[in-house]
This record gives C-alpha cells, sequence and structure tokens, in this order.
C-alpha cells in the first residue's frame, strides 16, 4: 500500500449544479456520513462546491493507492487549509520574534473518502465539519 503527503488547495473548481445529490431547504449542500459519489471526480468537484458555498478553502493532505494497481486510489483525505498549526524552523527569542498571525491555526474540519474494492463508488467514511475560525466571505456566492 503507498501513502501519499499532499498539499494542494482547492477553491474555485467546477461542479455540476444539476445533480442527484440532496440539498438543504435553503439550497446548500450537504456533506455526511456514508454519501456516495460515481467517481472522484465528483465527490472532489461536490466537495469543492460545498467548500464555496460555506467560505473556506480545503487541501488534499494525503492518498493512498491500492496494493495491487499504483493508479487505483482508495483513500483521500482533505483539510481546511486553516488545519495544523505553524512550528518555527528557527528557535528565536520572543522579544527578537516579529509578531505575525499564521493561517495555520488548527482547524479541526477534515474529511475521509474510501473507494472500496468491492464497490461501486466513492464514499465518505468520516467527516469533522466544525471549523475553529471566521468563513471567508470572498468565497461565498
Amino acid at each position: 500500500m503507498e501513502v501519499e503527503d499532499h498539499s494542494e488547495d482547492y477553491c474555485g473548481r467546477e461542479y455540476d449544479d444539476d445533480s442527484e445529490y440532496e440539498k438543504e431547504e435553503d439550497g446548500l449542500l450537504k456533506l455526511n456520513k456514508g454519501m456516495k459519489f460515481e467517481t472522484w471526480e465528483l465527490a472532489e468537484s461536490y466537495l469543492d462546491e460545498y467548500a464555496k458555498q460555506n467560505g473556506f478553502c480545503f487541501r488534499k493532505i494525503r492518498r493512498v493507492l491500492d496494493q495491487n494497481d499504483n493508479t487505483v486510489v482508495r483513500c483521500r483525505t482533505y483539510e481546511c487549509t486553516h488545519g495544523q498549526t505553524h512550528e518555527a524552523q528557527k528557535v528565536i527569542l520572543a522579544e527578537n520574534r516579529r509578531d505575525r498571525d499564521s493561517e495555520m491555526i488548527g482547524c479541526p474540519w477534515h474529511i475521509n473518502f474510501a473507494f472500496p474494492k468491492f464497490s461501486n463508488g466513492v464514499r465518505i467514511n468520516s467527516i469533522i465539519g466544525k471549523h475553529n475560525h471566521e468563513m471567508n466571505p470572498i468565497f461565498l456566492k
């Protein structure tokens, strides 16, 4: 099994709005554990549209390839771009350090997708749907 780490940011991908996926009463998309998608592209496109509607961006942080066929992706994990925390590489005294905010504030939002061997689609394995920061109004439609 091959595992790769990724750090690609996703903002502004296209999504076919005439989908069969459920929307809430107010027209917003929703993500739930167990939701199924036919392909990785549809899952990622839906996730991107969901992120745009909610005012955040995400990045791909993990990909697991099939053990026998390295062209087939079995699992993917995405996280909010505000996930992780910044750790300085240099040790500098606090009074000499520049006071600057970081985008990496440890946001817990993340989602895991899986494409099991004996399945006919990609499904959501788990989701932590809470953010610990304000949503960006620039991304909201």
